[in-house]
């Protein structure tokens, strides 16, 4: 694993939180780990959950999908968290996350920000941080924050870098990034 890829699962571990079992998140999409969505009972089945130590059933998983879905969404995790609750591994986490970083989040990137593998560090650490957080889908839809990231301007991109569902703090993380990778153009 590069140095790199730990830096981005490093970030999304700090804002994302890691939570070894299914909850909502603030835009109601059932997630687990490091903010893996579950779109679907199916999605979740082919998890390896476990209960107690064993194997969860497939209607485990699914009844367990359909719980948490029923639940208001946005609230902590802890409380969707049942007496017994379904978990992943540790080890499951992590390969879910490095998978989504590396085969996901990183060629949508590429492919949404030419150049991108020579944009300053900061930078790319920002655009992996919002690709993981809305996909690449929603990362594409940031118009203006492409065009200048396209032409070098982060100090413009730094205004462009909001996500109205993310927490405060890592939307200033994001603009503080784009300002650091600024300054790096700037020597």
């Amino acid at each position: 694993m590069t140095d790199e890829l730990q830096t981005y699962i490093a970030n999304a571990v700090r804002f994302e939180g890691c939570v070894p079992y299914m909850y909502q998140d603030v835009r109601g999409y059932v997630t687990v780990g490091v903010g893996h969505l579950v779109r679907n009972p199916d999605d979740a089945i082919l998890l390896p959950f476990t209960q107690s130590g064993e194997r969860a059933t497939d209607n485990q998983i699914a009844n367990d999908y359909a719980r948490v879905k029923r639940l208001p969404p946005g609230m902590s995790h802890e409380h969707y968290a049942s007496h017994d609750p379904l978990t992943l591994s540790v080890t499951c986490i992590n390969d879910l996350l490095e998978s989504h970083l590396a085969k996901t989040c990183l060629p949508g990137c590429r492919h949404l920000f030419p150049g991108f593998d020579t944009y300053p560090t900061p930078a790319k650490e920002c655009l992996v941080d919002v690709d993981y957080s809305l996909g690449n889908g929603g990362l594409g839809t940031f118009v203006q924050l492409r065009r200048a990231c396209a032409e070098r301007r982060f100090y413009d991109a730094s205004n462009q870098v909001h996500v109205s569902t993310s927490r405060d703090v890592r939307n200033q993380w994001r603009r503080d990034c784009m300002i650091a990778a600024a300054k790096e153009i700037e020597g």
